[in-house]
C-alpha cells in the first residue's frame, strides 16, 4: 500500500496494488484432479491401459465377419461405396445396414491398410474410450471406487481371455 501526501491539496490518497498472480501451475494428467484420492486416476489410467492392451492382443486372433469385411474393403476403397454402404467398389449393390455401421472400419482400413487387423482397432479404441466413460458416469453418482469397479466390470469377456477366443468364427 502507498500512501502518497499532496501538499498542495488537503487530501490524502491511498492506492493499492494487488500482490502478483503466479502462473498457473501446469498439472500432469497422470495425477488425481483436486478433490479425489490420490490413487484414483493412476488406477483408471492403468486399466484402461491393461484393457487396451489385452484387448488388442486379441486382435490376432480377431474373427472379421465373411460378409462384411469385404464390404469394409470396397468402403475403404471408393468415396461413393462409403457414403452408400457399397459391397463393391461401384456401389450398385449395397449392405443391408446403414453406411454408418462400418465407416468407423472403412476409416480405419483406409488410413492403415485392409486387415483384420486395421478393422478391429476400432473396436479397441471404443472399448477403452467405454471404459473411460463409464468411470466418469459412476464416479460423479457413488465416487472414485464405485467408478474403478464399474470400469473394471464393464468389461467383455472374452476380450479378456484373448486365449479362450474361438479360432473358427460361430454360425449365426
Amino acid at each position: 500500500m502507498t500512501v502518497t501526501a499532496d501538499p498542495a491539496a488537503s487530501t490524502t490518497t491511498a492506492t493499492t496494488t494487488p500482490p502478483p498472480i503466479p502462473p498457473p501451475r501446469r498439472r500432469l494428467r497422470w495425477r488425481s484432479p483436486v478433490g479425489q484420492p490420490m490413487w484414483a486416476r493412476p488406477a483408471l489410467l492403468a486399466l484402461a491401459v491393461l484393457a487396451g492392451s489385452i484387448y488388442a492382443a486379441g486382435i490376432r486372433d480377431g474373427l472379421v465377419h465373411g460378409y462384411y469385411a469385404p464390404a469394409v474393403k470396397s468402403m475403404s476403397e471408393s468415396w461413393r461405396a462409403f457414403f452408400y454402404a457399397g459391397y463393391d467398389p461401384a456401389a450398385s449393390i449395397t449392405l443391408d445396414k446403414l453406411p454408418g455401421a462400418f465407416m468407423v472400419e472403412a476409416l480405419s482400413a483406409r488410413v492403415f491398410g485392409f486387415s483384420g487387423w486395421s478393422i478391429l482397432l476400432p473396436q479397441v479404441v471404443e472399448t477403452v474410450v467405454a471404459i473411460l466413460v463409464l468411470y466418469g458416469v459412476a464416479r460423479r453418482w457413488l465416487g472414485p471406487a464405485a467408478g474403478l469397479f464399474a470400469a473394471r466390470h464393464s468389461r467383455p469377456r472374452r476380450s479378456w481371455r484373448p486365449w479362450r477366443m474361438p479360432r473358427s468364427p460361430t454360425p449365426c
